[in-house]
């Protein structure tokens, strides 16, 4: 559930002893769910939030919905979900190796360890049945919202793993005070924080950095 991937969160704070000092927190992908939700479970701790290509605003189609959903179709279809998902992460991933310029160590990390690790497909499938958050975070993005806490978000403009970025409608009914970037270069994708460092440092320091 998302309430056990915050639980580690918090786990790895106390571990690295950095006590209740404010936090800068940057979330990628899932990660931005969890970082979301520990946002608003500790609103006196995170100062700001970084979310990369966020997952949970997935557009709410009715298969969407399915995913979402409690029932036997609802099980059936995240398994088959997480079928595909090592299979179209590792071909997206793939393709934006093609657009790296550093050789794309981490990339290609990442791809060997997929091949390897059975574990990893385990935690997604995991993830798909019991996360609803990774289709429809839109709860703690609105809760998110209401508080004190400075948050980025930054959207490829074609993103293969969450789909098209929600409309600016959207985004400010859900977080009315929050600033976005939606980035669009060749190659950019899913994993624009490897491949596009150069637009998207630039981005997340000017935001922490800043007094606002």
């Amino acid at each position: 559930t998302i309430g056990y991937h915050v639980r580690q969160l918090e786990e790895l704070l106390d571990t690295l002893s950095i006590g209740d000092r404010p936090l800068e927190l940057v979330g990628l992908s899932f990660g931005a769910v969890i970082a979301s939700n520990f946002a608003v479970r500790h609103r006196d701790r995170v100062r700001r939030l970084v979310m990369i290509a966020p997952a949970g605003l997935f557009p709410p189609r009715d298969y969407l919905g399915l995913l979402a959903g409690s029932g036997l179709l609802g099980l059936l279809a995240r398994v088959r979900w997480a079928a595909r998902c090592r299979a179209s992460l590792k071909r997206d991933y793939a393709r934006e190796l093609r657009a790296m310029t550093d050789g794309g160590a981490v990339l290609r990390a990442y791809i060997a360890n997929a091949d390897c690790n059975r574990a990893i497909v385990r935690s997604y499938l995991s993830t798909l049945l019991c996360c609803a958050e990774v289709f429809d975070n839109r709860r703690a993005l609105r809760a998110l919202g209401s508080s004190p806490c400075q948050t980025l978000l930054l959207f490829a403009e074609r993103d293969s793993a969450t789909g098209p970025p929600p409309d600016d409608a959207e985004l400010r009914e859900l977080l009315p005070t929050a600033c976005w970037h939606r980035l669009d270069a060749p190659g950019l994708d899913h994993a624009m924080h490897l491949t596009h460092r150069h637009l998207v440092e630039p981005l997340i320091a000017d935001f922490v950095g800043s007094d606002g």
